[in-house]
C-alpha cells in the first residue's frame, strides 16, 4: 500500500463533499445579494427597498473629501473593478450613487449615465467610511483577537459586537435588534421588545431572578380567557377601564383618550399592572413577527410617519424575509447533485457540473490534477482550493456567472 493509500481516511473527501462546501458558500452569498442584479445598475429602480449595497474606497480618497457614497451590486463590479471596496451587507431604500457628485470626475458610472447629481433621500453613517459599532472599529478588526458575533440594528442598519451592546448580550430565540440609541429614539418601542430577566425579593427576603413582566402577561392571559375577552393574539381585547396617562412617546405624542383599543395603550397598562413601566434603557432584541403586533390605530400611524419608520410595519423589510427570497433562487448546487444522482457516467458527471458556472469548471481543473498525480482529496486541498477560488472571485463576476466579491460574514 503507497504512502497516498494508508492516508488518514478523515481526512479524505469526495467529490460530493466539495460540492456540499460549495453550496454552503453559495447560501452565503444569497443571503448577501438577494435578488440583486449583477449586470443592470439598480439606479432606474430608485430607492430600493433593499439591496446589497457597497461603498468605494478607492473613490472615496480620489475626491478628496472622503465624501460618503454607496454603489450598487453591478456597479461595484463593472464600475469599480480593482478598487477597494467595503461590503456594507444590505441597507434599505437606498439608490445608486455611482457616478454622481460624491465620485471623482474619473470615476464615470459605466451602466447608467444619466444621473442626478445627489440623491437627497438616501441615509449614510460611518458603515460606509468602512467603520462599524460604537467601538467605530472597521470588520474585521485586525487589532481585535476576540471572535464575536456582530449583529445589525434593524432601524439605523448599523453594525455592533454583541458585547458591545451592554446587559448579559442576546436572549435565545431573538429575531431583530435595536440598538439603544434608537431605543430612545422610538420609545414606543419598549412595549413591543422581550420581556427581559428581572431580580425581585422574594418573602423571606432572598434575591431570585424571574420573568416578571413575562409571568405577569400569562397570569393576564389566563385572567382574560376565563372572561372570554381574549382576541387571536392572545392579548387582552376589552374596551372597559381607564386609560392610562402614559400615551407621550419620543417622535411624538399618541393620545389614547378617544381609542380604548390602541395595542400599544394596552402593553403600557399591562407593564404598569405588573409592576414594570417607564423605559428600561439600552439594547431592544425583538422576538419572530414581532413587527406584525405593532399597533396599527390613527395616532399610532401618524407616530410612525413623524418618526420616519413605517418601514417597521413591512415584513419585506426585514432581513429574514431578504434572504427567504435569496433561497428560492435557482441553486447550481442542486443542478449538480441532479446529475450526480442520475444514471450519467463519471466523465458526463463531470461534463454536466462544467456547464453551470466558471466555479464548476475551476473545481473539475483542481480534481483533474489529482486524477493524473494518483492522490486522493483531502480535506485541506479543499481548504486551499476554496482559498483561491476567493482570490479570483472578482475576475469571475465581471463575467456575470459567479458569486459576488468577498462575501459578507456578519
Amino acid at each position: 500500500m503507497s504512502a497516498v493509500e494508508r492516508e488518514d481516511e478523515d481526512t479524505v473527501v469526495s467529490l460530493q463533499d466539495v460540492l456540499e462546501e460549495n453550496r454552503q458558500l453559495e447560501e452565503t452569498a444569497n443571503a448577501v445579494l438577494g435578488p440583486s442584479d449583477d449586470s443592470s445598475c439598480t439606479y432606474s429602480k430608485g430607492y430600493v427597498d433593499r439591496q446589497a449595497l457597497y461603498s468605494c474606497a478607492t473613490c472615496s480618497r480620489a475626491s478628496g473629501d472622503e465624501k460618503l457614497a454607496g454603489i450598487c451590486l453591478a456597479c461595484s463590479l463593472h464600475c469599480h473593478e480593482g478598487h477597494d471596496l467595503y461590503e456594507l451587507y444590505t441597507k434599505r431604500r437606498f439608490r445608486c450613487d455611482c457616478g454622481n457628485s460624491m465620485f471623482p470626475s474619473t470615476s464615470p458610472c459605466t451602466l447608467c449615465a444619466e444621473k442626478t447629481p445627489l440623491n437627497p433621500r438616501n441615509k449614510y453613517n460611518h458603515n460606509f467610511s468602512g467603520l462599524y459599532c460604537t467601538c467605530n472599529r472597521p470588520y474585521p478588526d485586525p487589532d481585535d483577537e476576540v471572535e464575536d458575533e456582530m449583529i445589525q440594528c434593524c432601524v439605523c442598519e448599523d453594525w455592533f459586537h454583541s458585547r458591545h451592546l451592554g446587559g448579559e448580550g442576546p436572549p435565545e430565540g431573538y429575531e431583530e435588534m435595536v440598538c439603544g440609541g434608537c431605543m430612545a429614539a422610538h420609545r414606543f418601542l419598549e412595549s413591543y421588545r422581550l420581556a427581559p430577566v428581572v431580580t425581585v425579593m422574594s418573602e423571606q427576603g432572598e434575591e431570585g431572578e424571574v420573568e416578571k413582566e413575562r409571568k405577569g402577561v400569562e397570569e393576564e392571559k389566563r385572567g382574560a380567557e376565563e372572561k372570554g375577552d381574549v382576541g387571536e393574539d392572545g392579548l387582552n381585547v376589552s374596551t372597559t377601564g381607564e386609560v392610562g396617562a402614559a400615551g407621550a412617546v419620543a417622535g411624538g405624542s399618541c393620545d389614547r383618550s378617544h381609542d380604548q383599543s390602541c395595542e400599544l395603550e394596552r402593553r403600557r397598562n399591562r407593564s404598569r399592572a405588573v409592576g414594570v413601566s417607564g423605559a428600561r434603557g439600552g439594547t431592544g432584541f425583538f422576538a419572530s413577527s414581532w413587527r406584525s403586533q405593532l399597533c396599527r390605530c390613527t395616532p399610532c400611524m401618524s407616530l410612525y410617519r413623524e418618526a420616519d419608520c413605517l418601514y417597521l410595519l413591512e415584513e419585506a423589510d426585514t432581513i429574514s424575509s431578504y434572504e427567504a427570497r435569496a433561497g428560492s433562487l435557482p441553486s447550481s448546487h442542486e443542478s449538480a447533485m441532479t446529475a450526480f444522482s442520475s444514471t450519467l457516467d463519471r466523465v458526463h458527471q463531470v461534463e454536466a457540473i462544467h456547464q453551470y458556472n466558471d466555479m464548476k469548471t475551476e473545481l473539475v481543473d483542481f480534481l483533474k490534477g489529482f486524477v493524473r498525480e494518483g492522490k486522493v482529496v483531502a480535506r485541506r486541498d479543499v481548504e486551499t482550493f476554496f482559498e483561491g477560488m476567493q482570490a479570483r472571485k472578482r475576475q469571475r463576476l465581471e463575467s456575470g456567472e459567479g458569486v459576488p466579491p468577498a462575501t459578507c460574514h456578519f
